[in-house]
């Protein structure tokens, strides 16, 4: 799971360095939280390290919509998975958590998301879909 974590580029994607996951697999619903062991290095809403000029609506606004494109991309790459979290230090230090369900991520794409696995056409199809530009 952490390479696909790398791959998709999420820590420079959420201006968040050094994250690490936990898996949640005692018992079903199986879920996984990705944690930041650091604050964010810059604020989203501005791409700037001046974190007084950011709005901070917009911020997280911008966070949940990205965080969204890539948990999609996780829920439907890790069968078992029903929910991605993303737990955090915003700029200001203010901890912070998203979270989104299969059954968001299906309502996301359009599409049931463990669906989207079934060829390469389809990952292709899915990173077009949310928004993720492949390289």
């Amino acid at each position: 799971v952490m390479s696909l974590l790398n791959t998709l580029e999420l820590e420079g994607h959420l201006y968040l360095p050094e994250m690490y996951l936990r898996l949640e697999t005692d018992k079903a619903p199986y879920g996984m939280t990705i944690y930041a062991k650091s604050p964010q290095t810059v604020s989203p809403s501005f791409a700037v390290s001046d974190s007084d000029k950011a709005d901070d609506a917009v911020a997280d606004a911008y966070m949940q919509s990205e965080f969204n494109k890539y948990a999609c991309v996780i829920l439907a790459k890790v069968g078992n998975l029903d929910h991605v979290s993303l737990q955090y230090l915003d700029t200001h230090g203010v901890k912070k958590t998203l979270t989104l369900t299969a059954e968001e991520a299906t309502a996301l794409t359009g599409r049931p998301i463990k669906e989207w696995t079934g060829s390469y056409a389809d990952i292709e199809k899915l990173l077009d879909t949310v928004g993720i530009t492949a390289r």
